[in-house]
């Protein structure tokens, strides 16, 4: 079904073969764990946004706490690890 080309790793000659479409890029994780930390942090920062703007009349946004933004990170952080453990194929 799927064409798949195998390449022993290099230097260990008698090691079976990981198919391509199962390798780990360190790109890929990155990417992974960045879209897991972005989606995170926003889960936690748009209710804010979202509530600072319909307020009323005013115009500008006012900077969040720092323990709201900790727990932003927090939660970005935990979801970007998550994300990454439940989709990184390991071989």
């Amino acid at each position: 079904m799927f064409e798949t080309e195998t390449k022993p790793v290099e230097g260990w000659e008698n090691a079976a073969p990981v198919p391509r479409h199962e390798r780990v890029s360190i790109c890929g994780l990155a990417a992974k764990f960045s879209a897991g930390f972005i989606a995170g942090t926003c889960a936690v920062l748009l209710p804010h946004v979202l509530a600072v703007r319909t307020h009323g009349g005013e115009t500008h946004l006012i900077f969040p706490p720092a323990p709201y933004l900790l727990l932003a990170l927090g939660a970005g952080l935990f979801i970007g690890v998550v994300i990454l453990v439940i989709t990184a194929r390991w071989p």
